[in-house]
């Protein structure tokens, strides 16, 4: 009898780390980029702790700088990002109903799922 309640126990625990591993995270959290402009571009990376960093890219250079930043989840499909970094647009953004692209609130940046 002891035998079969640790093994119950044993595969209620598996069952447990099993479920938290499948905890999705943010749609937003991975890797964006903008379209190249005149062989300029932009990469953004959410991280799932609310951090983040942009990245400016040429055709001739990889990242010519990069900058951090904070995010957080502000409704149900949009977000704030926030900076101390007066050359980051800093806003909210909502993303598609596809997950797929991330606009700007002014409609001037979007980004698209890397």
């Amino acid at each position: 009898m002891k035998k079969i309640l640790l093994a119950a126990v044993l595969c209620a625990a598996l069952a447990l780390v099993f479920a938290a591993g499948c905890v999705s995270a943010d749609p937003v959290v991975g890797n964006w980029e903008t379209k190249p402009v005149l062989g300029v571009y932009v990469s953004v990376q959410f991280v799932n702790d609310g951090t983040g960093s942009i990245a400016f890219h040429t055709d001739l250079s990889p990242a010519a700088g990069t900058t951090m930043f904070t995010w957080e989840k502000t409704g149900d499909n949009t977000y704030k990002i926030m900076s101390s970094d007066k050359h980051l647009s800093a806003g909210t953004y909502t993303l598609s109903a596809d997950g797929q692209t991330l606009t700007s609130e002014s409609g001037l940046i979007t980004l698209h799922k890397a």
